[in-house]
C-alpha cells in the first residue's frame, strides 16, 4: 500500500484513467463531490449510487446549517444542473419535508420555473407519498406558482395571493 506522499507524487506526475482515479483516490478518500464529477464525466447513471452520494453530502452539510448545505448544492448545481448527477426530484423529495426550500436554490442556479415546478407536481402525484407530505408538496407547488406569477408580473400580488391562500387553507383541512 502506498503512502500519502507517494500517492500525491503519482497524482502530480502521472495521467490517470478515470476508473483508476475513482477507485484509488476519490472513493477511498471519500471525495463526494469528485465522485459526482467522475460519474458525470464517465456518463455513469447508477441512480441509487448517485442518490447515496447526495445523501452523504446532505448528511455531512446539514449539521452545519441551511446556508452551508445550500452553498454545496448550489456549487454543484451551477456546474451540473442539466446533468444526471444533479437529481432535482431527489433533492426536493429529500429536503423539502425537513423545511428546506429547495426551489430557492434551483431558482438561484437558473433552472427554469417550468422544470422545477414539474418536479414538485410529479412528487405530488406519487402514489406512495404520505398524506402530510402530499399536502406539503401541494402547498410548495402553490407557493412556486405564486412566486412565478409575481416575478413575471402577469397579475398583481393581491390577485395572486388569494388563490394560494385558499389552496393553503384547503390543504390544512
Amino acid at each position: 500500500k502506498q503512502t500519502h506522499e507517494e500517492l500525491i507524487n503519482r497524482l502530480s506526475n502521472e495521467l490517470w484513467e478515470l476508473d483508476a482515479l475513482y477507485n484509488n483516490v476519490i472513493k477511498p478518500f471519500g471525495f463526494l463531490e469528485l465522485s459526482l464529477t467522475a460519474f458525470h464525466l464517465a456518463g455513469y447513471h447508477q441512480v441509487p449510487l448517485i442518490e447515496s452520494i447526495w445523501t452523504a453530502i446532505i448528511n455531512r452539510e446539514k449539521p452545519k446549517g441551511a446556508e452551508a448545505l445550500f452553498a454545496v448544492i448550489k456549487s454543484i448545481g451551477m456546474e451540473y444542473a442539466d446533468s444526471h448527477i444533479f437529481p432535482v426530484s431527489f433533492l426536493i423529495h429529500k429536503l423539502e419535508p425537513e423545511g428546506f426550500h429547495v426551489w430557492e436554490i434551483l431558482q438561484s442556479i437558473g433552472i427554469a420555473f417550468e422544470k422545477f415546478c414539474k418536479h414538485y407536481t410529479d412528487i405530488c402525484q406519487t402514489p406512495t407519498l404520505a398524506v402530510d407530505q402530499r399536502k406539503l408538496f401541494f402547498i410548495r407547488t402553490a407557493e412556486l406558482f405564486e412566486s412565478w406569477m409575481v416575478s413575471i408580473k402577469m397579475i398583481g400580488v393581491v390577485e395572486t395571493l388569494a388563490p394560494v391562500r385558499s389552496i393553503q387553507a384547503a390543504a390544512s383541512i
